[in-house]
């Protein structure tokens, strides 16, 4: 509700009162200010809903049941006055809406305030203020000056996130960066190393399945991921599959086949889903054969899935491992290799998330009695210990701990009092990731976009708004709400996702403060009320029709489609009030003209679909801050596209693909607030136009020619903000004297085609550098010794980059280097010995397809940290010396053949994937930013 009130106001502070009479303006902020009064007691009433949790309200465990209180009242004159206003808006006269049809009976909804609330002084408040809203709104928007002014009127919105974080925030993100590093394991670290154990042993010592047992909550998923994280890297191929008891065997394995090629980093291809069933066994059948295969299979409602799966596994392997998590203790009970997790009461484990800074290990003490009866309350269950754990950390008073455990013991569970204990603008975060399907990995750059475009972020002047959002996307993970997934070489935050528990208890919340609703197929109904659509996990057919109506669409002011489909909506006429569309995967070749009609939208989203051309309507979109056609077929943006003066991330194309798409030269410029600017083809007057983008962030530019540099480094030179740049291209094809510009704050370059030694020698000047590849550079200098003393680099690519014959890890260089790739190098025949402090934190060595390479490099033995060796595609010689060390050595080292000798079933390339991705897809293990 807090949220649904504050999406209200944020609509009333953008309305544009300077284009309205000021009679009118007034009246509207008289509104506004009555709103800002509810919202304290909305932000605060579920807290204080808990806390007098034993007094007058029901409670079911993770449901709260309301009563009446004061949310039913704020709902309906909210509903009514967002009605309203949108209607008046937008000039819809054909509705035809009557005040006298939408005005709720005061009288009446007041005494059932009266009768059901605590306290009843504030329900009597509320009536008031209620009445005042509905007669202020009443007078204005049926006023004919503010009719008839607002039917004309195109309102001009910049963007005003809403809520309130915590005032105490600053003093508290060293801690929560603290927390963020630390790993989440809640301590099961005897179950950990018994199924490492168990995985790792000898092959006729080693079961082929093993089973992790418990109720819900206890942990199995969390000490499953734990054993994957560490011992993966043991094996060829793996994968990770959540199973739910409405899939079928085919989703199954094609999950299986999705976690395998995954694990390769090989694309599945784009006709997966139409595979049968027996094809996909067959094909995972194949891929099996003679690897080291680890499957997890989490949270497993049936034995019968885990015998079908056996089955797929070639006959007399033993090189494969299943791990399985179940709830379903009966039918498991005959396994052998079995875990079972008991419940935990461990105070320990709450002081460890509750009392992580100086300031709680202080504190701690006092409430030490305090917390051992928290601890009991939460029954066992480690997610339950460390989420309440996390909220405490928040909290250094003794009376707060007291307020706590007072709730706990009246019935509120833990996820309820964690999301009472967030702020309106975190709970509308919180709600919108668990919109996403369950065990979806969430992209965090989209998830903040998408936070900011729905006003959901709240806005510091010392700050920029995707600084703020991740902020609050790390408050979030702080407090347990939010997990992370996968994180990039330098520990940033890649993907996140929500628990399914958590995500179950989120989504009946949000059903029913009308935050967001599920659709699972094109036939369902869209409640009247809500304002957030998410469409996904529908069945299609030919004959599948969309039962949407106008109405449906009329107050949506979001709505994403995140899988293909043929039967997405396409009269966007109905989504009048939409500030965030996304359609994944569009299935048609042209976009309607009727988007440009969408004046509010902030956020497109047409990411891997076969649209071919936008329309011309476009321009009219001036509000928009993200445009995402990546994976698409489009070629070339419309003209006349100035008016995108609040863009902010321009994402055409991907880093390490040869599309890019064209943009009329003078454009550019206009986008002053541009952030993000990725696959846009270089011309000499965009190389010239990028000299005022001085607040980009990430830029990828391709086609660029020798003659450009001057110009482009320029521009670049000026980025001061600049994190990430890709340029790709020829540069070799004129001569030029220029040093790579100094980029003090630049932490990721990707530079692809020919190159000069020269500039060779400018990037190894640029030591803030922590991510670095090139492709298709055809040097003739040794990039690793031109490189060695890049001292912050992390992670260093090199495919098809070197023509030279004998290469060296340098002299003591690459201090904390802890990924080496080297692809493609066909003439390399020969290593120099890693000398005595060189490459000290390697971690993960890939070599693949130099033929001519006969040996490992001399000196591995003295990489302490390096703890993985992947090969692919090397000469006979050379498989020989990697046999005789992996007999030997302490080193996981993983042999992967060529890919193209699968039987029967080929993996095509994708029409958008570039012969340059795929090969780095297929040889490399890392993934792309």
């Amino acid at each position: 509700m807090e949220s649904l009130v504050g999406n209200l106001i944020r609509r009333l502070e953008e309305f544009p009162m300077y284009k309205v009479d000021t009679r009118i303006a007034e009246e509207l902020r008289d509104i506004e200010k009555t709103f800002s009064l509810l919202l304290p007691h909305l932000q605060y009433a579920e807290w204080e809903l808990l806390n007098h949790i034993g007094m007058d309200f029901q409670y079911a465990e993770g449901n709260l049941l309301y009563g009446e209180w004061a949310l039913p009242y704020a709902d309906g004159a909210l509903l009514y006055a967002d009605r309203n206003l949108h209607d008046a808006e937008w000039g819809l006269p054909e509705q035809g809406w009557r005040i006298s049809n939408a005005r709720f009976d005061i009288s009446e909804l007041r005494n059932s305030i009266i009768m059901h609330t605590w306290p009843w002084q504030l329900a009597v408040w509320a009536a008031d203020v209620e009445e005042i809203v509905i007669r202020k709104v009443s007078e204005v928007i049926t006023s004919p000056e503010m009719t008839e002014m607002l039917q004309q009127l195109k309102r001009t919105i910049s963007p005003q996130p809403v809520g309130n974080f915590h005032s105490n925030h600053d003093s508290r993100t060293n801690q929560i960066r603290m927390n963020l590093e630390s790993a989440c394991m809640v301590d099961r670290t005897e179950e950990v190393k018994l199924i490492e154990g168990w995985l790792l042993a000898k092959e006729e010592e080693c079961p082929d399945i093993i089973t992790i047992l418990g109720e819900a909550r206890i942990g199995k998923t969390i000490v499953a991921e734990a054993v994957y994280e560490q011992v993966r890297k043991h094996f060829d191929f793996y994968a990770w599959v959540f199973v739910s008891k409405n899939d079928s065997t085919r989703r199954i394995m094609q999950n299986i086949l999705k976690g395998i090629l995954k694990s390769i980093s090989v694309m599945a291809p784009n006709n997966i889903d139409t595979i049968g069933e027996k094809p996909l066994k067959k094909l995972i059948n194949s891929w099996l054969v003679g690897k080291k295969f680890l499957l997890i299979l989490d949270d497993v409602p049936s034995w019968e899935i885990v015998q079908e799966v056996k089955k797929v596994i070639p006959r007399g392997s033993e090189t494969t491992r299943i791990l399985v998590t179940s709830r379903v203790l009966d039918q498991i009970s005959h396994c052998t290799n079995k875990c079972n997790l008991n419940p935990m009461y461990s105070s320990h484990l709450l002081h460890k998330h509750a009392c992580s800074s100086e300031r709680g290990k202080e504190f701690f003490p006092s409430v030490e009695s305090v917390a051992e009866n928290i601890v009991r309350l939460c029954r066992g269950f480690p997610l339950a210990i460390v989420t309440v754990g996390r909220m405490l950390s928040t909290k250094h008073a003794i009376k707060d701990w007291i307020e706590v455990h007072k709730m706990l013991l009246r019935g509120a569970s833990f996820m309820s009092l964690s999301y009472a204990d967030l702020s309106p603008a975190l709970q509308s975060c919180f709600l919108y990731a668990a919109s996403f399907p369950c065990h979806f990995e969430i992209s965090s750059k989209k998830l903040k976009r998408l936070w900011i475009a729905e006003g959901f972020v709240q806005h510091d002047n010392n700050r920029t708004l995707e600084e703020s959002a991740q902020l609050q996307l790390e408050e979030l993970i702080h407090r347990n709400m939010i997990q992370v997934v996968k994180r990039n070489i330098d520990g940033g935050v890649k993907t996140c996702r929500i628990l399914r528990r958590m995500r179950e208890f989120a989504l009946r919340r949000s059903g029913g403060d009308h935050f967001a609703v599920i659709l699972k197929s094109l036939k369902s109904t869209l409640p009247e009320k809500c304002h957030r659509a998410f469409l996904y996990g529908a069945s299609y057919d030919a004959t599948s029709t969309s039962k949407f109506s106008r109405k449906d669409f009329s107050g949506l002011y979001s709505f994403l489609s995140l899988e293909q489909n043929q039967h997405q909506p396409l009269n966007l006429n109905d989504f009048k009030l939409l500030c965030v569309l996304e359609l994944q995967g569009f299935c048609h070749e042209l976009l309607p003209d009727a988007v440009g009609d969408l004046a509010l939208l902030r956020y497109l989203g047409l990411r891997s679909g076969k649209i071919k051309k936008l329309p011309v309507s476009l321009k009219k979109l001036g509000r928009l801050q993200t445009l995402d056609i990546r994976d698409t077929f489009i070629r070339y943006l419309p003209d006349d596209l100035e008016g995108f003066g609040d863009l902010r991330h321009l994402l055409l194309g991907g880093s390490f693909t040869d599309k890019v798409v064209n943009l009329r030269d003078g454009i550019i410029e206009a986008f002053k607030d541009l952030q993000t600017l990725a696959g846009l083809k270089i011309t000499e007057g965009i190389a010239k136009g990028l000299i005022g983008l001085r607040g980009i962030r990430k830029l990828s530019i391709g086609a660029v020619q020798g003659f450009h540099l001057v110009d482009l480094f320029k521009a670049v030179k000026g980025m001061e903000f600049l994190r990430s740049f890709t340029m790709k291209g020829s540069f070799e094809d004129q001569n030029y004297e220029l040093p790579f510009p100094p980029l003090d704050n630049l932490e990721k370059l990707c530079i692809g085609g020919p190159m000069k030694n020269d500039l060779l020698d400018g990037v190894g000047k640029l030591h803030y550098v922590k991510s670095l590849y090139l492709w298709d550079s055809k040097l003739t200098k040794d990039p690793l010794w031109a490189l060695q003393h890049l001292s912050n680099l992390i992670l260093l690519s090199l495919c098809n980059s070197y023509d030279g014959e004998y290469i060296e890890f340098g002299d003591r260089g690459f201090h904390k280097l802890k990924k080496l790739s080297i692809p493609n190098c066909p003439k390399l025949q020969k290593w120099k010995e890693i000398t005595d402090g060189a490459m000290t934190k390697l971690e993960t060595l890939n070599l693949g397809y130099c033929p001519s390479l006969v040996e490992l490099p001399k000196g591995l033995e003295k990489l302490n940290s390096l703890c993985c060796i992947q090969i692919s595609n090397m000469s006979a010689q050379f498989m020989q010396d990697v046999h005789e060390l992996q007999s030997i050595s302490k080193f996981s080292i993983s042999i992967r053949g060529k890919v193209q000798s699968t039987p029967k079933y080929k993996i095509k390339r994708p029409h958008n994937e570039s012969k340059h991705q795929a090969d780095l897809n297929l040889y490399q293990s890392f993934e792309f930013v």
